[in-house]
């Protein structure tokens, strides 16, 4: 998947996100815009959230059962533009989904 807007977090580690999809692709991607701190209706995927760990990684995660890994890559956004990061991946259901932990 792409993620073609982000939000600016201004460091907020208690920040949640979620991906929306936009409807397009970059060839085999999906284009998503990134958002914080959204309410589950508004999401079409819930990313992870600890609180202390980072939603995206280098390395590719092992996902809980209820979970699937994506591979992210960024079109903008500070500075991750030329890296693929990973992330697990819960399909939003509505205002009563929950974020894996």
């Amino acid at each position: 998947m792409r993620i073609v807007q982000t939000p600016a977090t201004g460091g907020d580690p208690g920040a949640t996100f979620c991906l929306v999809y936009t409807g397009s692709s970059s060839g085999p991607e999906r284009d998503a815009i990134l958002m914080m701190n959204a309410p589950a209706y508004q999401c079409s995927e819930l990313l992870p959230y600890d609180g202390v760990n980072s939603a995206f990684t280098t390395e590719a995660p092992i996902c809980e059962t209820s979970s699937r890994a994506a591979v992210v890559s960024f079109a903008e956004a500070g500075g991750w533009e030329s890296e693929l990061m990973y992330t697990c991946l819960t399909a939003a259901a509505g205002a009563t989904t929950s974020r894996p932990r």
